[in-house]
């Protein structure tokens, strides 16, 4: 049988001409049509003179592969023709239109092309699916077991997204934006069917090896949904830190509002910056690194300068604004001992500390005198009826005192001089 199928374009056949020369018996190499002549088995051979079809054996010899040879020496011009049937098998493939199934292993050469997308492990089997790197055999490694996804090893650290290198300070994940003012984000959404206030969204979790060879969480930073009402959501940044081998506790948090709360999770007071040092502790220590620096800067919103705290060599200096630059209507003669007479030191305790005396003002006795020395209103209540308790700045005083001084040395100078 020539060919194996319903068309004979499907089978293999090849056809050779030459034209003889006078008594050439030989015929190999290329023919009339630049053909080369090549054949499997001779059995799978026919050889025409003339249109003759030859009897091997009897005609010709075909035994080499490339060569043909005439028993009977061809004249000149005779054609001799040779149609080569050869041997093929049916491949075990699939088709490529009406496309199929590979039950074994598959080895490609070259590049695969899927245009029309690939799945791979189809049916949820337990296997693994694996891609080699030059240097890693685990560059990218599909644990169908464990249902993760590694990066750079075959050893799955627990995550659903493993990445895994052995570089000291390596960049282990980078995320490129090249087509916008802004870079790229990582977004953390907690797509649950039952949201709750104070649920977590999502974080960043740090994890080290320690000296027995265990592993152990070090620190935490998680974004948190603190209420999920439609219309009023609040959320929150908080860090956490472990101390002693102990687990992690939350030190550091930024409220909905922009708060910074330090050792608390609940503000402490209506301020930006909210610190519980906790016992023994200084709540901040701030350090100038110059033999006159400064510390902390006191501005107003528009961004002029009101006071500040600064060092010396030796001593801390409390400062306000005071150039002459920014008075006007200045008055050195003034009555200062009436006033300062109108003032009642007092000794008292506070009401949290009764074993405690102490020397000191009432406020609202110090208001009407020097008003500028008093913050607050005397039985001030906030919204919800909380006492809004009045402070003192007793270095307001000093100007007072300074001046009552200068007015008794006169008042001293001009008895003492009989005047």
């Amino acid at each position: 049988m020539a060919y194996i199928g319903k068309s004979p374009s499907q089978g293999v056949r090849s056809r050779f001409q030459y034209q003889a020369t006078a008594g050439q018996s030989s015929f190999s190499s290329t023919d009339a049509n630049g053909l080369t002549l090549t054949y499997t088995d001779s059995l799978y051979m026919d050889v025409y003179q003339n249109g003759i079809l030859l009897v091997p054996g009897d005609d010709y010899t075909a035994t080499t592969g490339t060569t043909v040879v005439l028993v009977q020496s061809a004249s000149l011009d005779d054609i001799i023709e040779m149609v080569v049937y050869d041997v093929f098998s049916v491949p075990d493939a699939v088709s490529q239109s009406a496309g199929g199934t590979f039950s074994g292993n598959v080895t490609m050469g070259g590049t695969l092309s899927a245009k029309g997308g690939a799945v791979f492990n189809e049916d949820s089997a337990d296997v693994d699916f694996r891609v080699e790197s030059d240097g890693n055999t685990h560059m990218l490694f599909v644990d169908g077991g464990n249902n993760h996804v590694n990066i750079g090893s075959n050893s799955d650290a627990g995550g659903v997204l493993n990445v895994s290198d052995s570089t000291s300070f390596s960049t282990g994940i980078t995320v490129e934006n090249t087509g916008d003012t802004h870079g790229s984000v990582i977004d953390f959404l907690n797509n649950s069917d039952s949201p709750a206030d104070n649920d977590y969204i999502g974080g960043l979790i740090f994890k080290e090896t320690n000296s027995a060879g265990g592993t152990h969480l070090f620190a935490k930073i998680f974004g948190i949904a603190t209420d999920i009402t439609d219309g009023t959501e609040d959320g929150a940044l908080t860090f956490e830190t472990s101390a002693g081998g102990a687990n992690t506790e939350e030190r550091l948090r930024i409220t909905q509002t922009g708060e910074v709360l330090m050792g608390s999770t609940g503000t402490l007071g209506a301020g930006k910056l909210n610190v519980d040092a906790g016992a023994n502790t200084y709540a901040m220590v701030a350090r100038a690194n110059a033999s006159n620096g400064a510390f902390i800067l006191f501005q107003k919103d528009d961004g002029s300068t009101i006071g500040s705290i600064d060092h010396t060599s030796s001593a801390t200096r409390y400062l306000q604004t005071s150039d002459y630059r920014l008075k006007e209507n200045v008055v050195t003669s003034w009555d200062a001992t009436t006033r300062l007479k109108q003032l009642k030191p007092s000794r008292f305790n506070f009401i949290v500390d009764a074993d405690t005396t102490v020397d000191g003002f009432l406020a609202h006795e110090v208001q009407s005198v020097v008003p500028e020395a008093i913050s607050g209103t005397h039985n001030e209540v906030d919204d919800d009826g909380n006492p809004v308790m009045q402070g003192i700045d007793h270095s307001k005083l000093v100007p007072l005192l300074v001046k009552t001084i200068q007015e008794l040395e006169a008042r001293i100078t001009a008895l003492e001089n009989g005047e």
